[in-house]
């Protein structure tokens, strides 16, 4: 197999990878703690109201980053096992960051899950994939 090929398929597994571990940890975190009975999970209105009202859960925040950071590590894993290329962990890092960005984009969510996110995201999938950022050239 190329390594083109391979660092391709290499990004799709982290991906998918990634999607099962944030869709497995948003569902533990409703079931073990529910939205409460005045937000509304399927209408954004009802969410971006919550959201500025300051009525939704913290520990349903926490858990959603907490999801985020494991899945970016697992996915940067995954990423650098499969293609042992550099180039495919910092792919996947991109991709996943703009996937958190794009998560809250769309609703007035506090300044500190955005530094979470988008700040911890790619730290973390850097990690997994077990790369540096250096400002210094070598």
């Amino acid at each position: 197999m190329s390594p083109a090929v391979r660092r391709i398929i290499a990004i799709i597994a982290a991906l998918i990878v990634a999607g099962i571990i944030v869709y497995a940890i948003e569902s533990i975190s409703s079931q073990v703690h529910p939205l409460p009975d005045s937000i509304d999970a399927t209408d954004p209105e009802s969410i971006r109201r919550a959201l500025e009202a300051g009525q939704f859960p913290l520990i349903t925040m926490g858990l959603m980053v907490l999801g985020w950071w494991l899945a970016a590590y697992a996915g940067g894993g995954v990423a650098l096992r499969m293609s042992k290329s550099s180039g495919a962990v910092w792919v996947f890092t991109i991709i996943t960051v703009v996937f958190v960005w794009s998560q809250l984009k769309g609703l007035p969510h506090p300044t500190w899950l955005w530094l979470a996110g988008v700040l911890g995201t790619p730290l973390f999938a850097l990690g997994g994939g077990r790369q540096n950022i250096s400002l210094r050239k070598p």
